[in-house]
C-alpha cells in the first residue's frame, strides 16, 4: 500500500441490501467511536463559527450521507444550549440507515430525514444554509465528487463543512491497532481501514477547490481528519 492515490475498494456498508441489524451495530460502534475521539466536534466547531458570523433569525442545517443521524443529534443538542431556531434534515439513499436514523432521534423533533439520491436530487430538495458532509465524501469516486462539490455551492447559502478522513499511513497503522481495543463489530474494523484508503491528501481537496467558483479553507484536524469550509461566493 503506497496511499499516493485514493483506493477503488467499496465499503461493506455502502451494500443497500446489508442486513439491518448488523448495519445497526456497526453504525452504533462508529458512532460511539466517532464520539471517543471528538471527530464530531471538528463540525459543531465549525457550525458556531459560520453562525458566528452570519446572524440571522432561523437556519436550515442539511447532513448529507446522515446514516444513523449521529451528526445531526449532536448538532440539535449543540443548538438547543445555544438556543438557535433551526430545522436539520438528514439525507440519505439507504432506507435501512434513515429507519435506523428516525428510531434513535426519536427525542428530537428538529430533525426529519429523506430518502434520496443526490445524483438524482433536484436543487429544491436540498436547499439549505448550512450543508454537512461528515465521513461521507470518501465513499464517492472523484469524478462525482467534482460533480457534487458544485452543484452544493450553488444550493448553499452560507456554507458547505466537509469533515472527513486523511489517507495516510500513519493513520492506517493506528486505526488498526485502536479498532482490535475499541470497536466491537468486524464489519466496523474492515470499513474503518478502507475508509482511511479511500480518504484525502490536502491536494486532493484542494485540486477541487481551485475549480469552484467559492472561497475555502483546508485544515488539518486531529484525529486524522480534514475540515473543508466552502463558502459560496455569494456570501462573501
Amino acid at each position: 500500500m503506497t496511499f499516493k492515490k485514493r483506493s477503488n475498494q467499496e465499503e461493506l456498508m455502502d451494500n443497500l441490501d446489508l442486513d439491518k441489524r448488523i448495519l445497526k451495530l456497526a453504525l452504533k460502534d462508529i458512532s460511539r467511536v466517532n464520539k471517543l475521539l471528538g471527530g464530531n466536534n471538528i463540525t459543531i466547531n465549525a457550525i458556531e463559527n459560520i453562525i458566528n458570523k452570519n446572524p440571522k433569525a432561523h437556519y436550515k442545517i442539511t447532513d448529507i450521507g446522515c446514516g444513523s443521524g449521529a451528526m445531526l443529534r449532536e448538532v440539535a443538542t449543540y443548538c438547543r444550549k445555544k438556543k438557535y431556531n433551526v430545522s436539520l434534515v438528514g439525507i440519505d439513499m439507504n432506507t435501512n440507515s434513515l429507519d435506523i436514523a428516525e428510531e434513535f432521534s426519536e427525542d428530537f423533533p428538529e430533525i426529519r430525514y429523506k430518502n434520496l439520491n443526490i445524483f438524482q436530487a433536484k436543487p429544491k430538495d436540498i436547499e439549505t444554509d448550512i450543508l454537512l458532509c461528515t465521513l461521507t465524501l470518501h465513499h464517492f469516486t472523484t469524478a462525482d465528487i467534482n460533480r457534487f462539490i458544485a452543484a452544493f455551492v450553488s444550493i448553499t447559502t452560507k456554507a458547505i463543512i466537509i469533515n472527513d478522513l486523511q489517507r495516510s499511513r500513519l493513520a492506517y497503522l493506528l486505526f488498526h491497532v485502536f479498532s482490535r481495543i475499541f470497536l466491537k463489530t468486524q464489519l466496523a474494523r474492515i470499513d474503518g481501514l478502507i475508509s482511511i484508503e479511500r480518504g484525502f491528501i490536502k491536494q486532493d481537496l484542494q485540486h477541487i477547490s481551485n475549480t469552484l467558483k467559492a472561497s475555502s479553507s483546508i485544515q488539518w484536524k486531529w484525529a486524522f481528519r480534514y475540515l473543508w469550509v466552502i463558502k459560496p461566493n455569494k456570501t462573501i
